[in-house]
């Protein structure tokens, strides 16, 4: 069918063409004027311009093999033979045939010649009484060109409207009585259509068209019995392909499986872990160990057993749920975190390096201008509903309280501390005034509200305005300080210290954080940190502007607590021959600069103490590494671990790692497998223990893991081993 429609349409494309073509012609000025008038053969010019007009319809690839121009009115005639003046040598039966048919234009056929022809009225309107008339005659053997040759049985060719056969083929399918058989059939179907003809012993199929530009029918018979053995060469030739197709894709899929599978097997590994995942590949060979597959299946997820993908799902759902569940224990705590950080802060416990980082740890973001610090206190409990037992609890309510009255964008967590609630205010006001004012007010808000839910009166402290968070410890021992001055005011009152004390500087506490990590850092002992705690300590005590009686009392202090810190582990400071501790009290007194105290206290004191804390712990970490050990021999045929050992002697695991790698010079793991493997070479060969039990004996997890260790380590196998030193 495919095959008709693309003869038909290139047929139709070479007669429409010739017809366009011959319009053309017909519609130039010079062959309107011309046909209407007698022209003679004087008029050269006029007949020479016709004629190459006639000659360019003339091209090759339209195959027209004459074309004639008629005068009708005119009387003349001419074509590639020349002009006539005549009608003398034209078929004028045709002519005036199809000069009386109202139709501007057809397509006849010349039986005779063996040729069709288009002939045209002039002008291309003219239905009758035309002017003249434009003839292009096709030959046949142009439209044998159009139509494809005979194969195996099959024939296409065309039919005029009167059904005469306009192309012929060599060789052709259909003799004269089938044509007769197949004009009949067309007859009486003359649409388009398909019918089966039983033709010289034959089964054709015959397709046929019917053309809409100008009637002609375009057939071709196909037999019946050639399409069948052509089917089926197609269809084994078509199961060859596609066996061919299917094992190459096969093949590809197989390698393309494998390399797809591999990051599957990474994340599968990174999901269950390479061990679990090795068992998980070697089931097929555990046969040949009896007792691993029951090992295994003792430690292998049974969700996993099947499906890779599964179990990959299975941990990601498991990541996400804990990812989850630590992110609400995060945020759960994160008001603890602040409230210790807050704590640090008015205790001077932190550094003012480490603000900075500490407020992104917990995530604080403190815009204001300055802040100041707020303290309460609960004044008495004489009628009301409380007692001094609940002194705490209330404090935690009016904590609350103050952290519902006020944005977390202007204040820090309130929080509980020395027997006051204690909050951090943060300001936005330039000008002091209506800084002042602000906590006022906010102030006189609080001391309401607790007094209308808890019923109870109590008494507030402000601190000076400060820009820098580090002297927040100062601020708040402003806050604390203007609240003893209740004494002097009464109860039920807000306390500024700028009103109390105005240009009086309140005491400096001793910054006994500071000393806490410095004698955290000598017990360790750790010299670059006990140096700098030392140094941290002399400058926050020289920024204050203290009396040369107080700074030597701050000094005389922390001496004191270093001795009597040393002196608490049941050690003597050790002293230059013929010195006392009253001396080293007078040499303090002495020094000029904070240099000198810096150097004094390092030279003196702390390195003494650091010399005979190194000295004792050596002692006691080569005490807790020979107890180590002795486990370790003494329980080798049992699971030993870290958690093991500090179980065992009361450390903590990550202590024990640190001693034992230090005074051994190996991790703890690494001693016991090779001690391990000691024994199991010593096992090989006096004895004659199954390598199997020999491994189970040592305890690893399968004799595959002992193999492979043992080969690693001695560059050859158990079994090998064993022959080599029988």
């Amino acid at each position: 069918m495919q095959t008709l429609e693309q003869t038909q349409l290139k047929a139709e494309q070479l007669l429409q063409t010739i017809d366009y073509s011959l319009i053309q012609f017909i519609n130039s000025s010079r062959i309107g004027e011309s046909v209407r008038k007698p022209v003679s053969i004087e008029e050269y010019s006029v007949i020479n311009e016709i004629r190459e007009g006639l000659y360019r319809l003339q091209t090759y690839e339209k195959g027209i093999e004459n074309a004639r121009l008629v005068s009708l009115d005119g009387r003349w005639v001419l074509d590639n033979s020349g002009y006539s003046a005549s009608f003398a040598n034209l078929d004028m039966k045709a002519l005036s045939k199809f000069e009386g048919m109202p139709v501007t234009s057809g397509w006849f056929t010349d039986q005779l010649n063996d040729n069709v022809r288009l002939i045209k009225k002039i002008p291309v309107n003219a239905v009758r009484d035309p002017a003249g008339l434009l003839e292009a005659v096709l030959p046949s053997h142009r439209l044998n060109q159009l139509v494809p040759e005979p194969q195996h049985g099959s024939e296409t060719f065309i039919l005029d409207t009167a059904y005469h056969r306009l192309t012929h083929t060599v060789d052709g399918a259909v003799s004269s009585s089938a044509m007769e058989q197949i004009v009949t059939v067309l007859k009486k179907h003359p649409a388009s259509g398909y019918t089966k003809l039983d033709m010289d012993g034959r089964v054709y199929g015959m397709n046929y068209r019917l053309s809409g530009y100008n009637g002609w029918i375009y057939v071709s018979m196909l037999s019946i019995d050639e399409i069948a053995k052509e089917s089926s060469a197609i269809g084994w030739y078509t199961l060859w392909i596609c066996t061919t197709i299917f094992i190459g894709l096969a093949i590809c899929s197989l390698f393309a499986s494998r390399r797809m599978y591999m990051p599957i097997r990474r994340v599968f590994e990174s999901a269950v872990g390479v061990e679990l995942s090795q068992q998980h590949d070697n089931r097929i060979s555990s046969s040949y160990f009896p007792n691993i597959e029951e090992k295994i299946e003792t430690i292998r997820p049974k969700k996993w057993a099947q499906d890779e993908l599964r179990a990959i799902s299975d941990h990601i759902h498991s990541l996400r749920f804990s990812q989850s569940s630590l992110l609400r224990e995060m945020e759960k705590y994160t008001v603890q975190l602040r409230g210790l950080f807050v704590r640090k802060l008015l205790t001077g416990e932190m550094p003012s390096r480490d603000i900075q980082r500490g407020m992104e740890q917990v995530q604080y973001s403190m815009n204001g201008t300055s802040y100041c610090v707020l303290a309460i206190q609960t004044d008495t409990f004489s009628n009301t509903r409380f007692e001094e037992t609940d002194r705490d609890l209330l404090l935690f309510a009016v904590s609350n309280i103050v952290g519902d009255l006020i944005p977390p964008s202007a204040c820090m967590v309130p929080i509980v501390l020395d027997g006051k609630q204690v909050t951090l205010l943060m300001t936005y006001e330039v000008d002091r005034r209506q800084q002042r004012l602000e906590v006022q007010r906010l102030a006189e808000k609080i001391q309401l509200t607790v007094k209308d839910v808890l019923g109870l009166d109590v008494s507030m402290g402000i601190s000076r305005f400060h820009q820098e968070l580090g002297h927040a410890a100062q601020a708040y021992n402003e806050s604390a300080e203007a609240l003893k001055y209740r004494i002097r005011f009464g109860e039920h009152v807000i306390l500024h210290v700028e009103d109390i004390l105005q240009d009086q500087k309140v005491q400096m506490m001793f910054p006994e954080w500071i000393e806490k990590r410095l004698i955290d850092a000598l017990h360790v002992p750790d010299v670059s940190r006990a140096r700098e705690c030392l140094r941290e300590l002399l400058d926050m005590t020289l920024k204050e502007s203290h009396t040369h009686e107080e700074y030597q009392m701050i000094l005389f202090r922390l001496l004191s607590d270093l001795i009597r810190e040393f002196q608490s582990t049941g050690d003597a400071l050790r002293l230059p021959s013929g010195e006392n501790l009253h001396d080293l009290f007078e040499q303090l007194m002495n020094l000029k600069t904070s240099t000198d105290v810096e150097r004094w206290f390092m030279s003196a004191v702390m390195e003494p103490i650091i010399e005979k804390t190194l000295f004792r712990w050596g002692e006691r970490n080569a005490k807790i590494s020979q107890q180590m050990l002795d486990i370790i021999h003494e329980h080798l045929e049992q699971d030993l671990t870290l958690e093991t050992c500090a179980a065992k002697l009361n450390y903590h695991p990550n202590y024990l790692k640190t001693v034992f790698r230090k005074e051994t010079g190996e991790n703890f793991s690494e001693y016991v497998s090779r001690h391990r493997l000691q024994r199991a070479k010593q096992l090989l060969v006096g004895t004659d223990m199954k390598i199997g039990d020999i491994a189970e004996r040592m305890r690893y997890r399968n004799a595959q893991n002992f193999i492979r260790y043992f080969r690693k380590v001695e560059q050859m196998t158990p079994g090998e081993y064993r022959k080599k030193h029988q």
